[in-house]
């Protein structure tokens, strides 16, 4: 399974699983959820 932050469209690894995919992105991360394929 590879999850993917919403609001960036960019793949997410177990080393940054938990940190925002940029900056610019942390507002929305924090109001949206990952999906997983």
């Amino acid at each position: 399974m590879t999850k993917y932050c919403l609001n960036c469209g960019k793949e997410i690894t177990s080393k940054n699983a938990n940190k925002y995919c940029s900056n610019n992105c942390q507002r929305e991360y924090e109001q949206k959820r990952y999906i997983e394929d």
